[in-house]
């Protein structure tokens, strides 16, 4: 089965980061634990980021950006942590940044398979 990158931009783009509105939204509203509520949206996030910069490389890893993603997400958490920016700075969000930017890269191989698989012309007639 080939899809096309809008298919592919609307999995693992769009639809994670509705999941974190919608979680971020329903938190007011629902009785959402407290690990989902704060640490899946940014595990969404990450994700949907990851995912989003592979699309647009043609779903190639290009290691240094991944690289810098990974040192951006430590550098947030640590300017948190010392009220640089709002928010609270902890390890658990890192670790879930590299989580989910690790299932973005592992599942990458398949959506690369999915969405570039060379098609076999038929030479029969």
């Amino acid at each position: 089965m080939k899809y096309s990158r809008a298919v592919d931009s609307f999995l693992n783009v769009i639809l994670p980061l509705l999941a974190g509105v919608f979680i971020y939204w329903g938190d007011k509203r629902l009785h959402i634990p407290t690990v989902i509520r704060y640490h899946l949206p940014d595990g969404l996030w990450a994700y949907a980021f990851t995912s989003c910069m592979l699309i647009v490389w043609e779903r190639k890893i290009h290691w240094l950006w991944i690289s810098g993603v990974m040192m951006l997400s430590v550098v947030y958490e640590i300017l948190q942590y010392y009220h640089f920016i709002p928010g609270i700075g902890e390890a658990g969000d890192v670790l879930t940044y590299f989580l989910f930017l690790s299932i973005a890269l592992l599942s990458n191989a398949l959506f690369k398979k999915l969405l570039y698989a060379k098609t076999i012309p038929n030479h029969s007639r």
